[in-house]
């Protein structure tokens, strides 16, 4: 039974989680708050709002829009099935990993929301190139308040994480700079590795940086002999970033 039950509440957080995301995917990147939902690429109208409900919308719309026909991105279907995915990994990587400083139930809810957000940052950097201090800021701030309220001592390996990590990208950051004279790094890239640190802690920050450097290095290697890529394209390294943090969730051990 509690099994079932950590299912049923995985696969219901990522129903809900995806559409969630896909709001505020579509609503967070523009450069003034617009509420409202999103819209098509090419006519700029705005989509019915069961767009957003997970696959269902995606095929109703027959992946095109409703009123010049314009085929719209795939995002809203394949983060309708990546929430519900990385929920359930997270479920089971939480109940395997006893024991732990947290019970099953907070551990899972917190990993779970962890991973969303991990989730959201991919996407919006994937699509607009940007790390918004909306997202990292708020999640930076609710990780230091949950050391600080539960664990001292987990708290000082989260801020070894985050002073090492941020560190370092503060000087990738520099360097890049220096060299090219522009912002070939953004600087939240740094606020993301921050926000790594803090999640996945002292000693296991290494490996989350080495996975992320080796996830954006293949995806840039790859958009280069795709030939969608060259020396001077920006590659979205927090995605890769992103992606290096949920894998240490499962190669590494958990800090709480």
């Amino acid at each position: 039974m509690p099994v079932l039950l950590g299912v049923v509440a995985a696969l219901g957080g990522g129903v809900v989680g995806a559409l969630l995301l896909n709001l505020l995917a579509d609503v967070l990147p523009r450069d003034q708050w617009q509420w409202r939902l999103g819209s098509c690429p090419k006519c700029d109208e705005t989509l019915p709002l069961w767009r957003y409900v997970p696959v269902i919308g995606f095929l109703r719309l027959r992946e095109r829009c409703p009123q010049c026909g314009e085929p719209l991105p795939r995002r809203h279907l394949w983060v309708d099935l990546a929430a519900p995915c990385a929920l359930l990994l997270i479920l089971w990587r939480v109940a395997t990993d006893q024991p732990a400083a947290l019970p099953v139930v907070p551990l899972f809810v917190l990993y779970a929301l962890v991973a969303l957000v991990l989730l959201l940052i991919f996407v919006i950097d994937l699509e607009h190139h940007l790390i918004l201090d909306v997202v990292t800021y708020p999640s930076i701030v609710a990780l230091v308040a949950l050391g600080l309220l539960f664990n001292h001592r987990i708290f000082f390996f989260m801020l070894v994480g985050a002073v090492l990590a941020g560190a370092l990208f503060g000087c990738l950051y520099l360097a890049a700079y220096l060299i090219y004279h522009t912002d070939a790094l953004g600087f939240g890239d740094v606020k993301l590795a921050v926000l790594v640190g803090l999640l996945i802690g002292w000693p296991q920050i290494f490996q989350a940086l080495f996975y992320g450097c080796l996830v954006g290095a293949a995806v840039g290697m790859l958009l280069l002999m795709m030939r969608k890529a060259d020396r001077q394209t920006m590659i979205p390294l927090g995605t890769g970033l992103t992606l290096g943090a949920f894998l240490a969730l499962f190669l590494a051990p958990l800090l709480w």
